[in-house]
């Protein structure tokens, strides 16, 4: 269905004054299934707004009406679980098992040893070092050093035909930058 509002420049004086017109002409008042029906609901009750006082019967249930079901939506998504983006990682594994793709072809898409696209995608971290005492300098050097570990390896700039091979080679070029450190 096709939903009519008037322009945010409508004047109040030039809205219908009675109910079923404002249903017809201006939103029909039904339940919000998602944003752009919310947006357009938003839309319609503008004119509206600071205007209660010079309303009549008809243009008050109207605009009650529109802002509970307003409200009603805007409740359900304060509800909602807020969800997180996965792990760069992640991604990147389901882009590469969407493709048919093994780790060992990820490794020789970036230009490496095929065994290291098993070991980026795991987050393979090198094992454990020599147990002592590690002091503040040492980790410094050690962090130091680790972020031009990746300075070695350049970017892919890949710019290839097939949409989702293009996002797997960008993902990469963005892993391969968050990872410098300068």
């Amino acid at each position: 269905m096709k939903v009519q509002t008037t322009s945010a420049t409508s004047s109040f004086e030039k809205l219908p004054r009675d109910y079923a017109q404002l249903c017809r002409k201006v939103w029909l008042p039904r339940p919000i299934h998602g944003a752009t029906e919310y947006e357009t609901a938003l839309a319609a009750m503008e004119a509206f707004w600071g205007r209660e006082d010079k309303m009549n019967a008809d243009q008050t249930d109207w605009f009650q009406l529109v802002t509970s079901v307003v409200g009603d939506y805007e409740d359900v998504q304060k509800s909602k679980p807020k969800t997180k983006r996965l792990p760069l990682a992640k991604r990147l594994v389901g882009l590469i098992e969407i493709h048919g793709l093994t780790a060992a072809d990820f490794g020789r898409l970036v230009d490496l040893e095929p065994s290291m696209g098993s070991k980026i995608l795991k987050g393979f971290d090198g094992g454990d070092g020599p147990p002592g005492e590690v002091t503040q300098q040492d980790l410094d050097d050690a962090i130091f050093g680790t972020a031009n570990n990746c300075d070695q390896v350049g970017n892919l700039d890949l710019v290839v035909g097939d949409a989702d091979v293009q996002t797997i080679a960008d993902k990469v070029d963005e892993l391969l930058n968050a990872l410098r450190r300068n």
